[in-house]
């Protein structure tokens, strides 16, 4: 999807609120996931689990001050060798999403 680091959080659908959808576009990228991207530029926004009751949210999509602290590094184990994590982070083989 990015390639690289991907910097997301999530919250219920009900409590998202778009105000303006003129460009957003979602793709289907497998049976039960959707994702949500700019129709002009291409960024990634959203990443939505049809079993999940929560929207991911791109994390560079907020303005400043987010609130946000990173909660784990998931799947950790397929990172490349140059993608280094402080020892007190926690970090996670596969996703518990």
């Amino acid at each position: 999807m990015s390639g690289h680091f991907w910097a997301a959080t999530s919250a219920p659908r009900d409590r998202i609120d778009i105000q303006q959808d003129e460009s957003l576009r979602w793709f289907q990228s497998s049976k039960e996931v959707e994702r949500g991207f700019c129709g002009h530029c291409g960024s990634s926004l959203f990443w939505n689990h049809a079993k999940n009751d929560t929207l991911s949210i791109a994390a560079g999509t907020f303005d400043k001050p987010t609130g946000l602290a990173a909660g784990a590094h998931i799947f950790f184990d397929a990172a490349s060798d140059y993608y280094q994590v402080h020892p007190d982070e926690k970090t996670i083989s596969g996703s518990s999403i």
